[in-house]
């Protein structure tokens, strides 16, 4: 795991691209490169759940189980922000847990040392938290396209969640991993890719999801797609060139 130079390398997750000069070198000298292979699930004893990690190519999904029951996954990141951090002494929620869908590389810093960079450089808590709320948004969101929506519409919605995620437009993902993301039978995902795709929305191969048009897969998810997706994988750059 490699040193990260802030001037160069931090530009890969716009989080923290868009930090002041300061919090940039302050929090780059404790960053490293992790690698994740996709699949990978990070339960609460992981000791993983102890770092808040910054994807730049990666894709995870945040969910929980309850009395053996998973609820789907409620919310995504991928370069536009974090997950983790454990703060120090905090409670643990044994039924929280993390699903990388994507691979890639993240960067990472764990929640001690993170915790103590944010008490010294208050800014640097601000940006971290202001994410939070944006995050947080996308949760609330994501419940009530869960509660409103069709099942079609929800399908769109979290394709256009992780096309905003990865580059190109071939999302590499299994109709079995999609039915686990929104919770739904296998056969409804099949049914609801039919349609869309017959719609020149998409073209669905084996265990592979191209975009086709975008415009189209937008007008599919409706309300459920919005301003505020757009706005959590743009955060405004202000990492000094």
């Amino acid at each position: 795991m490699a040193m990260i130079d802030p001037w160069r390398e931090l530009r890969g997750n716009h989080l923290l691209a868009s930090l002041n000069a300061h919090d940039a070198r302050l929090i780059a000298s404790r960053l490293k490169r992790t690698r994740w292979d996709g699949g990978e699930r990070i339960d609460h004893d992981d000791p993983r759940f102890d770092y808040a990690c910054f994807p730049e190519t990666l894709v995870a999904c945040m969910a929980v189980a309850s009395q053996g029951r998973e609820s789907g996954f409620l919310g995504m990141v991928g370069n536009e922000g974090m997950f983790g951090w454990q703060l120090p002494g905090a409670a643990r929620s044994s039924k929280q847990y993390i699903t990388i869908v994507a691979p890639g590389t993240a960067l990472t810093i764990s929640g001690r040392d993170l915790q103590s960079l944010c008490n010294a450089a208050p800014t640097l808590a601000q940006s971290l938290f202001r994410y939070v709320d944006m995050f947080l948004d996308q949760l609330q969101r994501t419940m009530l396209s869960h509660f409103c929506d069709p099942p079609s519409a929800r399908l769109a919605r979290w394709l256009l969640l992780l096309h905003d995620r990865i580059e190109g437009d071939d999302i590499e993902i299994t109709h079995d991993q999609l039915a686990s993301a929104l919770h739904v039978r296998r056969a409804t995902i099949t049914d609801c890719l039919h349609i869309i795709e017959g719609e020149l929305a998409l073209e669905c191969n084996r265990g592979r999801i191209r975009v086709r048009n975008r415009q189209l897969l937008e007008k599919h998810a409706s309300n459920g797609y919005g301003d505020a997706e757009r706005a959590d994988c743009a955060p405004a750059m202000h990492l000094d060139a």
